[in-house]
């Protein structure tokens, strides 16, 4: 089965947060790298491990240190909603997989019965899944309503030189 294409990233919801708001360069590298990492790893409920953040920012373990409180506060507001939207969108596509392959399935099927009855046919053994063509009459019945004032063959027979002066 081919790779499906990676759930895009809702990053939205990590720039706008309101730890994001103020943080300085390097805490903001780090959440976003952190967050990125967390969505691609599949969003696990069980969050992410503050020596596993360190090792994912490429932070140094003395500068680390330093803001390693406002890193793991801002994850601890982020990383749920990031869970709750990766799992709501990663159910939306399996729901639509699941579609796709009955759908498949079905219309698999009905290709087959077609085919079998095509060859059935083929061979002279009329075959119930086969569809009868229509037949229609070469000639159609003459129309006629009582209630009009004129048959259609009579309006149609009208002279075209005078349909602006013509009532019907």
């Amino acid at each position: 089965m081919a790779k499906l294409k990676p759930i895009p990233m809702p990053v939205e919801t990590v720039l706008h947060s309101r730890h994001m708001q103020c943080a300085p360069g390097p805490v903001h590298r780090a959440i976003l790298t952190v967050a990125c990492h967390y969505w691609a790893s599949g969003a696990p409920l069980a969050g992410i491990e503050e020596e596993t953040a360190r090792q994912v920012s490429r932070i140094a373990s003395g500068h680390w240190n330093a803001i390693k409180q406002p890193v793991m506060t801002a994850l601890a507001d982020i990383l749920p909603e990031l869970a709750t939207r990766y799992a709501t969108q990663y159910a939306t596509r399996e729901h639509f997989r699941a579609v796709l392959r009955e759908n498949g399935a079905r219309g698999r099927a009905i290709a087959m019965a077609r085919h079998k009855a095509r060859r059935e046919e083929a061979n002279g053994k009329p075959s119930g899944a086969a569809r009868v063509a229509l037949k229609t009459p070469q000639v159609a019945a003459k129309y006629v309503n009582p209630r009009a004032c004129m048959a259609p063959q009579a309006l149609a027979a009208l002279p075209s030189d005078n349909v602006e002066t013509a009532r019907f």
